[in-house]
Formats: structure tokens, sequence, C-alpha cells
């Protein structure tokens, strides 16, 4: 099944995901030993699992994986790295991968992180339009409580009713 979005780097992670489905629905003992090992090596320790995503994203660089670099600059970004800290690892990663571990950084990593980022926007706005309208309908339903109970004497004192 192939994802079709205009966010490529979304459509990316989909379709790993989509992939490491039907895998597991063929491999599941192989995929859960596999899932489990890695989600081990990810767990905060000495080091944070930031820097493991970190260190990952320039493993994933020097190896040109693209759906690594995607995914790893993914949960770089997921652990609270910034934009400056994740091109320091690329530029550590250029130091040892050269020319190719570059190209990568200078147009995938920084394409995830601006379409991650505009994401992230979208999200944003989604949670405060859903907040707003359950704010909406709640004073909406305590406007409807008050007609209904002619309670017109109760006064407000910060986030409290009182009677």
């Amino acid at each position: 099944m192939e994802y079709k979005d205009k966010n490529s780097t979304i459509a990316a992670l989909l379709q790993y995901k989509y992939g490491l489905g039907i895998f597991a629905e063929k491999m599941p003992k192989l995929t859960e030993q596999f899932n489990s090992f890695t989600e081990e090596c990810f767990k905060d320790g000495k080091l944070s699992r930031k820097e493991k995503q970190l260190i990952s994203l320039g493993i994933s660089l020097y190896s040109q994986d693209e759906y690594c670099i995607i995914y790893h600059t993914k949960g770089c970004i997921d652990q609270g790295a910034s934009e400056q800290e994740i091109l320091e690892t690329v530029g550590v990663t250029a130091a040892f991968g050269g020319g190719p571990a570059m190209s990568q950084a200078v147009t995938l990593v920084q394409e995830c992180i601006k379409e991650l980022k505009i994401s992230k926007c979208i999200i944003l706005y989604q949670k405060g339009m859903e907040f707003m309208h359950n704010f909406n309908v709640i004073c909406e339903q305590f406007a409807t409580i008050l007609k209904e109970k002619n309670k017109s004497r109760w006064l407000f004192k910060g986030n409290q009713v009182h009677m």
C-alpha cells in the first residue's frame, strides 16, 4: 500500500509503519523480540533518550538510511532536541561521513524538521479548536442550567460557583 501525503516525512513514516505491520504479521516473534530489544536500548539511562536519538540520527546519516534518518529526526524532535542540536549532530556526522552524510542533512533532515514543525503546529491548532469547542459546549450547558433552575443569585469566585 502506498501513502499519498503532501508531507513526505509523514508519508514515509506511515509507509514504514505499514511495512513493519506486514512484517510483524509474517514474523511475529522476531518483530516482538526486535521491538523489545530496541525499546530497552532507547530507555533513559546514563544517556538520555534525547542523546540516544541524536546518536541514532548520526548513525542513520552515516549509513545513508533514509527511513531511519526520518524516523530518528522525528525521534530527536519528540525527545525535545532543538534544531541547533540536530544540526550539530549532522556536523559531527559529516566529519566522518563526508559529502554523502552532508547531502542527506542539507536535504532530508532539514525537510523533516520543517515538515514536523508544520505538523506540530497543525496538531496544536486542532487541539486548541477542540478545547474551544468543548469550552463553548460547557458554557452553553451552564447557561441552560442557570435558566432552567433560575439560579441567578449564584456568585462566581475564581473558578468556583457559590450560592
